[in-house]
Order: C-alpha cells, then sequence, then structure tokens
C-alpha cells in the first residue's frame, strides 16, 4: 500500500511539471503573437477623388448624354453629362491606388489630361476629345484675289507651355536634416526641369517664399517626376500635374517604410528566440529533476 501511495505521488509530480512545461510553451507562443500584433498596420479610410470641369469634342461643347469615364488601376467609374459642356465626376480607390494616374475617355476617345489619384482630392480640369469627323466650314465666295501674307519663322509652331507645378518641405539625407547648400534638382525621363539650393537646415523651400518650381512640356503632363539631393535619388516621386502646389517631405539615402519592416522583423525574430529559449529551458529543467530521482 505504501508503494501505491508513492508512485501516485510521483504520477502526480510528474503531470504537474508536465502541466507548467506546456503553460511555459503556450505564454511563449502567446507574447510572439503580441509582438507580431504590436507592428499590425491598421486599415486607413479612404475618401473618393472629386474630378469637375469643361469638356468639348472637336473644339465645341460635349452634348447632354456625352459619356466621361474615368479609370485608375482596374477601377472604372462612369459619368454621364447632365449639363452641356460640363461634367464632374467621383473616383473612388483605396491606398493602393495613391499615386496611380487617372486616365479619362469621353465616348470612347482618350482625353488629353490625367490626373493622379488622392484620397479625398479635389481637382478642377477641361477635358477635350477630337474625332477624325472634319467640321463643316461654310464657303463665302470670292469677289475679289486676296495676298495672303506669308507667315514670320517666328510664329511659327509657337507654343504657350503649360504653368509650372511647385513644391516645397522638409528635406533629409541618411537620415540627417540636409546642410545648406544642398542641392535638390527635379527630373522627368531624365531630363532636369528644376533644381533649388538649400537656405535653411532641414528645409528646401518653406512654401511662402521659396518653392521647387519644376517646368514641363505639354507632352510632359502626367509623367513621373524623380528627384535627387546632392546626386542621391529621392525616395519620393510625383506626377507632373500644371498648376499644383504640393508639400512634399524629400529624403535620400534612407527609406522609413524599409526601416520598419525590418525593426517588425527583429522583433519577430527576438519573440521566436524567446520561446525557443523558453522551451529548451523547461526541458533541462525536467531532465535535471528526473536525474535527481
Amino acid at each position: 500500500m505504501w508503494m501505491s501511495l508513492k508512485k501516485g505521488r510521483e504520477m502526480k509530480g510528474r503531470g504537474g511539471k508536465k502541466g507548467k512545461y506546456m503553460v511555459a510553451v503556450f505564454v511563449g507562443l502567446l507574447m510572439m503573437v503580441c509582438v507580431v500584433n504590436v507592428f499590425a498596420q491598421p486599415a486607413i479610410p479612404t475618401f473618393p477623388c472629386f474630378i469637375e470641369g469643361n469638356v468639348t469634342i472637336n473644339g465645341k461643347e460635349a452634348p447632354v448624354g456625352t459619356e466621361i469615364k474615368a479609370i485608375v488601376g482596374d477601377k472604372e467609374h462612369v459619368y454621364e453629362v447632365k449639363e452641356k459642356g460640363k461634367f464632374s465626376i467621383s473616383v473612388e480607390g483605396d491606398m493602393t491606388d495613391k499615386d496611380k494616374i487617372i486616365t479619362f475617355f469621353v465616348n470612347g476617345i482618350r482625353a488629353d489630361k490625367t490626373l493622379e489619384w488622392r484620397s479625398g482630392a479635389t481637382y478642377n480640369i477641361d477635358l477635350a476629345v477630337f474625332t477624325n469627323e472634319t467640321p463643316l466650314v461654310e464657303q463665302t465666295p470670292t469677289i475679289t484675289p486676296t495676298i495672303t501674307p506669308t507667315p514670320s519663322p517666328e510664329t511659327v509652331g509657337f507654343e504657350i507651355p503649360p504653368l509650372p507645378a511647385s513644391f516645397y518641405g522638409n528635406v533629409t539625407m541618411y537620415g540627417e536634416k540636409a546642410e545648406v547648400g544642398t542641392i535638390v534638382r527635379a527630373y522627368i525621363e531624365g531630363k532636369e526641369v528644376g533644381n533649388i539650393t538649400v537656405k535653411e537646415k532641414g528645409v528646401y523651400a518653406d512654401g511662402f517664399n521659396t518653392y521647387l518650381v519644376v517646368q514641363g512640356t505639354r507632352d510632359d503632363i502626367g509623367k513621373q517626376i524623380n528627384f535627387t539631393v546632392n546626386g542621391l535619388e529621392a525616395n519620393q516621386t510625383a506626377i507632373y500635374i500644371p498648376g499644383e502646389i504640393r508639400k512634399m517631405d524629400l529624403s535620400a539615402g534612407d527609406s522609413a517604410g524599409e526601416q520598419h519592416v525590418e525593426t517588425a522583423t527583429e522583433w519577430l525574430i527576438i519573440g521566436i528566440l524567446l520561446v525557443v529559449v523558453l522551451v529548451v529551458a523547461f526541458a533541462c529543467l525536467r531532465l535535471k529533476v528526473r536525474r535527481g530521482r
């Protein structure tokens, strides 16, 4: 009987140690899940991008019923003109659509303008398309011959350039404020279209008295703008939209997004190592208890 009681106590002791071992493993796994959840990014709500303006076909106001289509990524939004020559359309998207190009079609013909999708942004632009139809011109009989002067070379092919885009904000290099004298340049397809010299540490333009002015051509509208900071390519880009004034902080030689991912990965590794250490420690403790018996 005494032997039975002793055996029962031993089994109870072993069961208790095993339970503690399982609890420790569970706690370690729970800590790892908590570490990962700390760095989980919450969903960021977005708002539609609202666009309005005038619309013409072959230089004339688009009639009521004209179909205007706005496409961003794989999303398509359709609007039917309700007032002659006017349109307004709401383009929905999510954070994956940020900075994507919105293209417009009028009755199936691609318009001459594009925009950059941004949550909650409001734009006012004029859309124009031309069909292959030749407009009718009223013929006036000629009574007397007239002499048509030859246009001078200076007036042939003259084109009014679009409005520039203006940028302002802070600038850093390798995570530190850029020094006075640092040069920030803007490029479109490898062609320099603007530059500015830093006059205040960490600020390339203040948005009051100074701007980084980007002057492109009509062919550059909707194209990507790349920036450099003392020759280092910046992590940020923009789309050339004439007349836009935009705050954009520039950084070169570092990437906050990559640093965040690296930090989250490091914490995940620490959590896994912590679980391994706990498992090994309790395994050693259990082995030591067995040898002591």
